[in-house]
């Protein structure tokens, strides 16, 4: 009997309790399927550009190895906003090499303006030509603009002059500001600029034959400020923030060689006053007036590479604007002829930096006779923490840097290496 009554309410389309089991495995599979096409889809996310980590080849944008033809190989300039990737890149112009063989800084370049989408490394615009002499420079602004300093001193029947193009994140041409040289300045040397680690001042410095011009531009609409000259015994200017500037040794001859200068702090309109602290204070490009090895984090705080010795450690230190020492840590266990430390890159806020790490010294990146494939690392800080918050593998570098960059917020570093950018999104 008891066989009867199982066999005759034992359907599954009858029986409660298999009805409900078997929904509970519909259930789960369901739930196992979700789980499943979340896992793909994060993967899928991961390799798709700008999630984490994307790359763009420049050669279809005017990174020309072969530089035309010439024997020149091409510049390029990187700067970076909260939301846009930009690149200028400079080819030598290979007609006018043919007038000065040998000679590419001494003769016209064309230089165009990439902008990519920072989350996605889409192109958003590409802007351009100029024609402009080898050192120029590009720096990211405040707002998230972009303002590219182009040279005219070679191959032009005008006046010799230099100009600051402020160009959207779209590409357009805001305004163009002319820095004319000096009817004191014969040999046309030419400006420095400097950026503020907010990205809202921009300081352009002249040599002059009795002593350095100095003029504060606004970066968001290349509005003056005030402008000085100092004498040719004042320290010279390598670093600034919005409210004051940092100064090294007594530059006679117009270039700082870094090492064991002395430095001095002062606000925009005080007096020098002398900084106990030693920092690298050379510059890596001294004819574009790049002090690329110190910065300011903040107003009153400052982080700098200190002069480094062969064989010993590579100390990095952040200090007061009144000399009172934060915090002092090793960056690289073991300087020697083929390392490189730097350049630090500052976020708007100060409270992150990074540096680039190298096993190749610069001077071997633009002689660009590597022959071993190093990784590069970016390392980031924390201002409050001697210990890094983060170490990023870029890859083999290549033996070439082209460019390094921070985003204002932090959170986004970009590389140019060997005609390709490289840009990786930060998780701390």
């Amino acid at each position: 009997m008891r066989l009867v009554r199982y066999v005759k309410g034992g359907s599954p389309n009858h029986n409660p309790r298999l009805k409900n089991t078997s929904a509970k495995i519909l259930q789960l599979g369901l739930a196992l399927a979700i789980f499943l096409a979340a896992i793909l889809s994060t993967v899928l996310a991961a390799d798709s550009p700008g999630k984490s980590r994307w790359s763009a080849d420049l050669g279809p944008f005017g990174f020309d190895v072969e530089g035309s033809g010439s024997s020149s190989y091409p510049e390029t300039r990187l700067a970076v906003t909260d939301h846009v990737v930009g690149v200028a890149i400079g080819n030598v112009d290979s007609s006018e090499l043919q007038k000065a063989p040998g000679r590419p800084t001494f003769v016209p370049w064309n230089v165009i303006l990439v902008l990519f989408d920072s989350a996605t490394g889409k192109m958003l615009t590409k802007t351009g030509p100029w024609r402009a002499d080898f050192g120029f420079r590009l720096f990211a602004t405040a707002n998230g603009s972009f303002v590219l300093q182009l040279r005219h001193y070679h191959g032009t029947d005008q006046v010799p002059s230099e100009d600051l193009h402020l160009i959207s994140p779209s590409g357009q041409e805001i305004r163009v500001l002319t820095l004319p040289p000096a009817p004191r300045d014969p040999a046309n040397r030419p400006y420095f600029v400097l950026t503020s680690p907010s990205r809202r001042t921009l300081l352009a410095g002249h040599f002059l034959d009795d002593g350095t011009h100095y003029q504060l531009l606004d970066s968001d609409t290349l509005a003056t400020g005030m402008s000085w000259t100092d004498g040719t015994h004042d320290p010279l200017i390598v670093a600034l923030s919005d409210k004051e500037l940092l100064a090294v040794g007594t530059p006679a001859s117009g270039n700082a060689n870094g090492g064991n200068q002395p430095l001095y702090i002062r606000t925009m309109d005080g007096p020098w006053r002398s900084l106990p602290a030693s920092f690298e204070t050379g510059s890596r490009e001294p004819d574009l007036g790049a002090h690329d090895d110190v910065t300011f984090l903040s107003d009153h705080l400052i982080a700098g590479i200190e002069p480094s010795v062969v064989f010993k450690p590579v100390q990095l230190k952040l200090i007061q604007t009144d000399g009172t020492v934060v915090f002092s840590s090793t960056v690289q266990a073991r300087a020697d002829l083929g390392s490189s430390v730097g350049p630090i890159q500052a976020s708007a806020d100060g409270r992150f930096f990074a540096i680039v790490e190298s096993p190749i010294s610069w001077l071997w990146r633009q002689l660009d006779m590597v022959l071993w494939p190093d990784d590069l690392y970016v390392v980031v800080w924390s201002a409050s923490s001697p210990t890094p918050v983060k170490k990023l593998n870029l890859g083999s570098q290549g033996g070439f840097i082209g460019g390094f960059s921070l985003s204002p917020d932090g959170s986004l570093v970009a590389v140019v290496k060997r005609g390709k950018l490289e840009v990786a999104r930060l998780h701390r």
